[in-house]
């Protein structure tokens, strides 16, 4: 009995212990299930940050590829530039998307600040407010792209946007800095160098920097304009102002034959036997090397007539940019005038039998008002030519000249060299936009000063906008300088060319 109590009691303990294997199998199965549930969570809250990176980065895709120039659509002039809506005042729709980029720039600079010190403290609490950095660059990115629209209004013919290349090229550029900040920013938390050292409060400022430089960039077709026509005007003078100080230090063979004389004098002081005159003979050509033409910062006798003509026709188109500046707010004020004309006039009420004639009225002047706004959207791509020629030009009037100015081989140059290619390019482009200005006659006389300087309610010449007096006279005289000194450059490089040839035989 007792044996079989002692086995039941067995029997009994070895149930108790069974039971007790199966509850702490059950308690390991729901601490894996726990740690697997945690780490999907992790795993989720950290794809947040993934998921807006590769959102960020298909966003700065979108906006590099936007064609400034208006490519081919029908948003496009006839003189291959974004056909213009406005001048000076904006449509309710580009104040509407430039608003748009504000209130991304400051979701943006209002969000990374608070990104960057919760995920300092926990990534995964940080990552969650990586949706709204994404959100504000998408609001940039959406006005950027609402002003590079090119659609037509169903009532006219008329560009409902219409913003010209400078204005679609701030936007662009502001875009995309801010954008490229906030990817940086976002990237940073996801691979770990955010939490090393200030890295992240370094990126957090990049982000601000790029909001802030969004919000004082220019805004509509006119203040882009002339920010670009101002840049490449200052463009101009200095480059007038570099060369002109490489001008001022004389030939460099002169330079250098004083310089080796002076040697020459030192070395028989020191030694008057055969040693001194030996080696004050070998200091001399060794000066002679080293100081000679185009070994130097200085030019040779032969290249400073090149120079100098070659500066005269950066001077004049700095003087042409000006103009085209001039022309602009002529033409644009313009524009203006009629603008506050016809929305004054739309406000008083009209008899019924003079709505025939008046439609008739407006067309004219919507047509008068396309014209204006094409002219100076031509004038400020034809100033973007000079203001790009004239940096091409720049580049190639460091000494030495002689390889700007190669000859071909033979007796006689047969192809023109790399400068005077730049030089005649670049005479064509200042005329291009003198003729614009001028009319399109392609003179410089008194006759096309007055054809460009009349009336601008004379629709006789459908093709003409008219500009003052002044302008016209500037723009001819101008135009008669470049000519001038377009020639003087080439002649000066066919010089050089001819030297070099003397030289080497």
């Amino acid at each position: 009995m007792s044996g079989t109590g002692r086995k039941g009691g067995g029997g009994g303990g070895g149930k108790k212990g069974g039971s007790g294997g199966v509850g702490g199998g059950g308690s390991a199965k729901k601490k894996k299930a726990a740690r697997k549930a945690a780490n999907a969570a992790e795993a989720a809250r950290r794809d947040v940050n993934v998921a807006s990176l590769e959102a960020l980065k298909r966003l700065s895709v979108a906006l590099s590829e936007l064609d400034e120039t208006g490519g081919k659509g029908k948003g496009e002039g006839k003189d291959g530039h974004p056909r213009l809506s406005h001048w000076r005042t904006l449509p309710p729709d580009v104040q509407s998307a430039y608003k748009m980029m504000d209130d991304g720039s400051e979701l943006i600079r209002a969000t990374s600040t608070k990104y960057t010190l919760v995920g300092k403290v926990d990534v995964d609490e940080g990552a969650k407010m990586s949706p709204e950095l994404l959100r504000g660059c998408e609001l940039l990115a959406a006005g950027a792209l609402v002003l590079f629209d090119d659609s037509s209004s169903s009532a006219s013919s008329a560009v409902v946007i219409g913003c010209s290349r400078s204005a679609r090229r701030y936007a662009r550029a502001s875009s995309r800095s801010c954008v490229a900040a906030v990817t940086a920013l976002v990237k940073s938390f996801v691979d770990g160098t955010a939490l090393n050292a200030n890295v992240g409060a370094r990126l957090t400022g990049a982000a601000w920097s790029a909001c802030d430089a969004s919000k004082k960039m220019p805004r509509g077709n006119r203040a882009c304009a002339r920010r670009e026509l101002m840049t490449w005007a200052g463009e101009c003078g200095e480059t007038i102002g570099e060369f002109e100080e490489l001008l001022e230090l004389g030939p460099a063979a002169a330079a250098a034959e004083e310089e080796a004389a002076e040697e020459a004098e030192s070395e028989v002081e020191v030694d008057d036997g055969a040693y001194g005159r030996q080696a004050s003979a070998g200091s001399a050509g060794w000066d002679d090397f080293c100081g000679g033409a185009g070994t130097g910062e200085q030019y040779s006798a032969v290249e400073i007539p090149l120079v100098r003509a070659c500066l005269a026709l950066v001077k004049c188109s700095r003087g042409t940019i000006k103009v085209a500046l001039e022309a602009s707010e002529y033409v644009g004020s313009a524009v203006e005038k009629e603008d506050a004309a016809a929305a004054e006039k739309a406000e008083e009420e009209e008899e019924e039998k003079d709505r025939a004639k008046d439609q008739d009225d407006q067309k004219a002047k919507r047509e008068t008002r396309r014209r204006r706004l094409n002219y100076i959207g031509t004038l400020v791509e034809l100033a973007r030519q000079v203001g790009d020629g004239m940096t091409e030009l720049g580049s190639l009037l460091y000494p030495p000249l002689s390889d700007a100015v190669a000859a071909a081989d033979g007796e006689e140059q047969e192809e023109d060299s790399e400068l005077e290619r730049r030089i005649e390019l670049q005479r064509m482009a200042i005329v291009a936009l003198h003729d614009c200005v001028l009319g399109g006659n392609g003179g410089d006389g008194e006759e096309d000063e007055k054809k460009a300087a009349g009336d601008d309610n004379d629709d006789s010449n459908e093709a003409a906008v008219k500009v003052s007096k002044e302008i016209a006279s500037h723009s001819s005289k101008i135009r008669s300088a470049a000519e001038k000194r377009a020639t003087e450059a080439r002649t000066a490089a066919r010089e050089i060319a001819r030297s070099s040839r003397r030289g080497k035989r």
